[in-house]
């Protein structure tokens, strides 16, 4: 090792390796990545999926490929499904990749940065439950969860309902403000419209989020909940705005 800091990362990755192998030994081939960019573990092998929902159970063994960089559980994984063909079949896959849409960021961060065992939350609750959705999917050709919208419009819904405000304009607002790096004011009015003080309306849940999601994630779900209400102009040009007017102040 050329660098403590390689060290460190070598350390984190050989037991994410154990971990793994621990919570899903199907995944038997596990190897360690390290270089110029950031380093991560690649696990490969067969999930075998026995699970049931609605009185519908599912047998099945799907291979894939995980993808853990060294910042879990303050990042995400990458799941890949090796069966082109089955990749292409599902809607909530990249198409050219072979990639799953595990979820909306700011969920998938808050579910891990709470869990008791991030490794067992993630491969055998977000992975199996999205491996189960992929299998329902082949054979019924429909989703079996009560599903929101894919992509831009998924993301909105799932800050509506974080925020349990039923504005869309309201979510994209109190978003913003979580996905700052600067500090906000709860004493301030709250970006909802409702008239109270942060501090007493929406303010925890907006903690929540600055406090347990990398800001790198929200900035990228400000962008999809944006680019949804075709805000994404004005939304880019507000933050550049603030960015500017904070580097004259200092």
């Amino acid at each position: 090792m050329e660098t403590l800091g390689v060290e460190v990362e070598e350390g984190t990755l050989s037991l994410a390796s154990r971990a793994v192998r621990r919570v899903c030994p199907s995944l038997s081939h596990t190897f360690v990545h390290l270089g110029e960019e950031d380093p991560f573990l690649r696990a490969e092998g067969t999930v075998r999926l026995d699970a049931e929902h609605d009185g519908v159970r599912l047998v099945a063994a799907i291979a894939v490929e995980v993808s853990i960089a060294a910042t879990f559980p303050g990042s995400i994984p990458k799941v890949r499904i090796l069966d082109t063909e089955l990749a292409r079949l599902y809607p909530h896959t990249e198409n050219a990749t072979g990639l799953l849409c595990l979820g909306v960021n700011g969920d998938l961060l808050l579910r891990l940065a709470t869990a008791t065992d991030p490794y067992e939350e993630f491969f055998n609750a977000i992975v199996r439950d999205n491996l189960f959705a992929l299998e329902y999917y082949r054979r019924y050709r429909t989703m079996p969860f009560k599903d929101r919208s894919h992509y831009d419009r998924g993301v909105l819904e799932y800050y509506e309902d974080h925020f349990s405000t039923g504005s869309d304009k309201a979510a994209l607002r109190l978003l913003q403000v979580a996905a700052r790096d600067a500090p906000y004011k709860r004493g301030n009015r709250c970006p909802c419209g409702s008239g109270l003080r942060t501090k007493d309306c929406h303010g925890d849940k907006i903690d929540e989020l600055r406090h347990m999601v990398p800001r790198k994630a929200l900035i990228a779900d400000l962008m999809h909940v944006a680019d949804s209400l075709g805000m994404r102009g004005a939304v880019t040009a507000e933050e550049t705005a603030r960015i500017r007017l904070r580097r004259r102040r200092h």
